[in-house]
């Protein structure tokens, strides 16, 4: 298969996938849950200065999240505390990895049995991306801020993927 068919299926899975959770980008903050605490009333992440990113570096409430930290000091920097902006993010960063996901699936698939026809790996990969993207326990991280994880591995199938599909390539 073309890198460009298989870049065109992985940009049709990240769309699907931004479709099902765009509307999620309308909802407010949950005050009196976690975004509060984390978000709202949190004054140390506020900022990119070395102040704000040595804060970021140590636990709070005892997670220890210093990425996270650093994408929403990210989007407090460029929209405030808009939670149409960091629903919009977690949407975004959701459907990225979703086709990421299809691509390293895509090679995973391959590396199991190097057979496969390019219809069936396509096929294969992008049922796996869609089904990790779409289900509910991923769905939570991308509508609710404080259970995003955004840049942890829970949130990015890409490192850890790549790492199996070239492992069990070789």
């Amino acid at each position: 298969m073309k890198v460009s068919n298989r870049l065109a299926i992985s940009l049709v899975v990240s769309g699907i996938t931004a479709l099902i959770f765009w509307p999620s980008t309308q909802f407010e903050w949950l005050k009196y849950w976690d975004d509060g605490a984390h978000l709202m009333w949190n004054e140390q992440y506020k900022g990119l200065s070395l102040t704000y990113l040595w804060w970021m570096a140590q636990p709070f409430l005892g997670q220890w999240m210093p990425l996270t930290w650093l994408s929403w000091a990210i989007d407090f920097t460029l929209w405030g505390l808009d939670p149409v902006a960091y629903h919009r993010t977690n949407v975004l960063l959701h459907a990225a990895n979703a086709g990421l996901l299809f691509l390293v699936a895509r090679r995973m698939i391959r590396a199991v049995n190097p057979q496969y026809t390019d219809r069936i790996l396509a096929v294969g990969a992008a049922f796996a991306a869609l089904l990790w993207a779409l289900l509910c326990w991923r769905g939570t991280p991308s509508t609710w801020h404080t259970t995003t994880s955004r840049a942890g591995c829970s949130k990015s199938p890409s490192t850890s993927g790549e790492i199996a599909a070239a492992g069990a390539a070789r």
